[in-house]
């Protein structure tokens, strides 16, 4: 009985010996913090598509916001959206700066949308073809957080991302510009004789263009007319001339004229002497990003 006990340990002994394998020094697999290539991770707010691969290229967007309306909006956020032969990082960013890294040297472009309504959803917008034909509606505007979009590329050479670092990374530049644009009243003055005041001055847009496409630099047809809120003067109008500012914005409309696509109309309404008058001035082309202003002569 004993000499059947001695056999099974010895038998169990053989079966452990067999399961641990022993690993010379120089086959050992290195600590973690002993890797010769160690890879900075994107940030976690961002997400990056593609194969991973030992190289890192840390990489850096500024952006920056270009403006003719007479007003600078707020850049509240913004969504990046960074492409070599198909997205490769996509990320939402509060501020003027997206740091993300790259790992593959190469061609990149870059589509960015300020301000924009809701969520976008990367996984249907994997290719800059996918932007085609994207549409902005007006009554999601705010003309302090006008909505922007802006474009730019760059190069990453394996000799420019073999020096990159984290302090010093590739940098390159995104100029954004609203959609919106508007009509002003620059000056207002009229001309009835005596101490007779033009009372309760207020304008409005007919043929107001409420849909645009957002990547478009110019041809827009007039989308959807419609007429626009009332938006009044601060004063009625009495014998000096008045610079009021008042605007009203729009989407652009700089196409020829048609049945299909009107031109925009700023419509004056006043009261003098107790009746009600009116002025009609037609506006275009309409450019995006820009103000057109308009001087108002008012006469008996």
């Amino acid at each position: 009985m004993k000499a059947s006990k001695r056999f099974i340990f010895a038998a169990l002994l053989i079966l452990l010996s067999g399961a641990c394998v022993f690993l010379p020094e120089k086959d050992r697999p290195s600590k973690p913090d002993e890797r010769p290539d160690k890879v900075d991770e994107p940030d976690s707010s961002g997400t990056s598509y593609g194969k991973d691969t030992l190289r890192a290229y840390p990489c850096r967007i500024n952006l920056e916001t270009l403006s003719r309306m007479g007003l600078e909006p707020e850049l509240k956020h913004a969504d990046i959206f960074v492409y070599g032969s198909e997205l490769v990082h996509y990320e939402r960013v509060e501020g003027r700066f997206c740091d993300f890294v790259l790992h593959e040297a190469g061609e990149y472009f870059v589509m960015a949308v300020a301000n924009a309504p809701g969520e976008f959803h990367p996984e249907v917008l994997l290719h800059t073809d996918s932007w085609r034909g994207l549409e902005m509606l007006l009554e999601y505007e705010k003309p302090e957080q006008a909505i922007m979009r802006g474009t730019g590329s760059f190069s990453l050479k394996e000799e420019i991302a073999a020096t990159a670092a984290e302090d010093s990374p590739l940098v390159a530049a995104v100029v954004l510009e609203p959609l919106l644009c508007g009509v002003q009243i620059s000056s207002i003055t009229q001309y009835y004789d005596g101490d007779i005041l033009v009372e309760n001055p207020r304008i409005h847009l007919e043929n107001c263009c409420t849909r645009a496409e957002l990547f478009r630099d110019e041809g827009f047809y007039c989308l959807d007319p419609s007429e626009s809120k009332t938006a009044y003067l601060p004063y009625d109008i009495g014998l000096y001339t008045q610079y009021p500012g008042t605007t009203i914005y729009c989407y652009p409309n700089d196409m020829p004229q048609s049945e299909t696509s009107p031109a925009s109309v700023l419509v004056l309404d006043y009261e003098v002497l107790g009746q009600s008058r009116q002025l009609r001035f037609p506006i275009h082309p309409l450019r995006r990003n820009s103000i057109f202003p308009l001087d108002v002569n008012i006469r008996p």
